[in-house]
Formats: structure tokens, C-alpha cells, sequence
């Protein structure tokens, strides 16, 4: 059953991904989220946008990710959601469409510290073979991929975004 606004349109979930994914990302989630007609706006270098060069400015970023939400939006009834990276961004889309006079619902945030908390590991501050080991440390990458340092060339500008 798709949940529906009162003007009988259904409600919208934006999901903004992690630093590194993609719109597939949220594949697993979908059973979950039936209900909602989902959004999944993706920056330039991922996905269904592979063939597009990196943003490398957060706020060219967000104003990206704004961009595709409103030319996906068809209802005030909407939330987002953003996970790590995508949560920071969607705090800031969110200011920008509270700007327009079109703030969502509901701003849901996971996997990063607060607004005006310290955060733990800023790890996109270190050198690019230390940021590496972290995210193999972390376990954000197959050890397989040690022997391909060509891939490694390809996805860590995608990451350390």
C-alpha cells in the first residue's frame, strides 16, 4: 500500500548514499519501503552517472543533489534521508529547500555526528594512501583489490569525496 498525503499524491523518500555509493545502494531497503515512492538522486561519478566528471565541491554537491529533488518533486509530503556522507548533504539540501519555501516532512540522518559536534574521524583530511588503509581498515573495501592498484586509481576519487 503506497502511503499518500492528503491530497491523495504519494509520499516521497529521498535517499541520499555514502561517500562511494550510488542509488543501488539502497537496493536492500526497498522491500522495507514499499510504501513510499522512492528518490534516489546520485552526484556526477557514481552510478547511473559513472560517465560524468567527480564534483569535488561540497556545496556544488548539495546544490546538485537539490536540483534532482526538484525535478523529482510532486509533493509537499516528502522526507529525507541520508546516510554518512548523505546525511551531511542532506542537512544542507534541506536548508536549500527550506529556502524555496519547500522543506521536507522529516530530515532522517545516520552514520555521522550531529551538526556542531566534534567529529570522530575526518578522514577525508588524510593523505591519499593513509585514507586507503582506513577504509580497507574499516573493511569498506575487499582486500582483492590490493592487486589492482588501477581500480584502486578509479574508486578513491569516488570515496574520498
Amino acid at each position: 500500500m503506497m502511503l499518500r498525503n492528503q491530497s491523495g499524491e504519494p509520499v516521497q523518500l529521498v535517499l541520499l548514499h555514502f561517500a562511494g555509493g550510488s542509488a543501488y545502494s539502497f537496493r536492500q531497503l526497498e522491500p522495507y519501503l514499499k510504501g513510499f515512492e522512492l528518490v534516489t538522486p546520485e552526484l556526477p561519478g557514481r552510478g547511473r552517472r559513472i560517465g560524468e566528471p567527480l564534483i569535488c565541491d561540497f556545496e556544488a554537491a548539495a546544490a546538485d543533489i537539490c536540483q534532482q529533488i526538484l525535478q523529482s518533486w510532486r509533493t509537499p509530503a516528502y522526507l529525507i534521508y541520508g546516510h554518512s556522507m548523505g546525511a551531511i548533504l542532506a542537512l544542507r539540501v534541506t536548508q536549500l529547500l527550506e529556502g524555496m519555501g519547500k522543506p521536507p516532512l522529516y530530515l532522517i540522518v545516520s552514520g555521522t555526528a550531529g551538526p556542531g559536534t566534534q567529529a570522530s574521524g575526518k578522514r577525508y583530511l588524510l593523505g591519499k594512501e593513509q585514507f586507503i588503509e582506513e577504509v580497507y581498515r574499516l573493511g569498506g573495501l575487499p582486500e582483492e583489490l590490493r592487486e589492482y592498484p588501477e581500480m584502486m586509481e578509479f574508486f578513491e576519487p569516488i570515496l574520498s569525496i
